[in-house]
């Protein structure tokens, strides 16, 4: 499965085996929103799992789940998909280092634009 196969490559000493059953699953979706979102940024999806992780998970799968999904966008940057290019990226409030410079007016104004298009 290939957001398996991100996620093992992004969790250097974890097996998938290993991890908690809700943040294992809560990965898979940032993992999915990063690779495939074509109008998610970077930063948006991995804060949104991170929610999740903070408020399913263990005390510790913030962070966690955080450090993978950070580690999976820039094994997808590194790949500079042509689905996603910096230019884009920079247009939607990511800076090139990936980092969301829109602060929380734009998070809402994205989750907002989001549901235009899942309606």
């Amino acid at each position: 499965m290939e957001i398996d196969g991100l996620i093992r490559d992004a969790a250097e000493n974890w097996r998938l085996e290993r991890m908690a059953l809700v943040d294992r699953n809560i990965l898979r979706l940032g993992a999915y929103e990063i690779r495939h979102g074509r109008d998610i940024p970077f930063a948006v999806a991995i804060n949104e799992a991170v929610d999740l992780a903070k408020r399913f998970g263990a005390e510790e799968s913030g962070g966690f789940v955080n450090g993978i999904l950070d580690r999976i966008a820039e094994i997808v940057r590194k790949k500079a998909s042509p689905r996603r290019p910096i230019r884009e990226m920079t247009q939607r409030g990511v800076s090139r280092s990936g980092v969301w410079s829109g602060g929380k007016d734009c998070v809402e104004r994205n989750r907002s634009e989001r549901a235009k298009v899942r309606a």
